[in-house]
């Protein structure tokens, strides 16, 4: 379970350059039922190199903020990329659409339901 900045979780994930892949996410925010903000990492880091080369993927996060509304609760979703550094990662960010951040809400609430 996740009690603060520095935990870490694991997520399996899936796309179309690396297939089936891991991500270890490093929590970078956290107020207890308000905010969760996370970077997430390849993992291992150096385990996909004969899919993306010298690539380093990182310098982005995921935020949720979460606050009270009528009987449910309001999500905002920040996807954050300006500090990645990596030239080749930065020139395929965002990675994520505004479709996507949006279902992966749904997906949440759908869930926790």
């Amino acid at each position: 379970a996740v009690t603060g900045v520095g935990d870490e979780f694991m997520m399996d994930m899936n796309n179309q350059i690396l297939g089936d892949y891991k991500m270890r996410n490093v929590v970078v925010a956290y107020e207890k039922d308000r905010t969760i903000g996370w970077a997430p990492q390849l993992h291992p880091a150096d385990g996909y190199q004969d899919k993306i080369g010298d690539m380093k993927a990182g310098g982005h996060t995921f935020t949720w903020h979460l606050e009270p509304e009528g009987s449910g609760t309001k999500v905002t979703q920040v996807y954050d990329w300006s500090e990645v550094s990596d030239p080749g990662f930065k020139g395929i960010c965002p990675m994520v659409s505004e479709e996507q951040l949006g279902e992966s809400i749904d997906k949440a609430a759908r869930a926790a339901g």
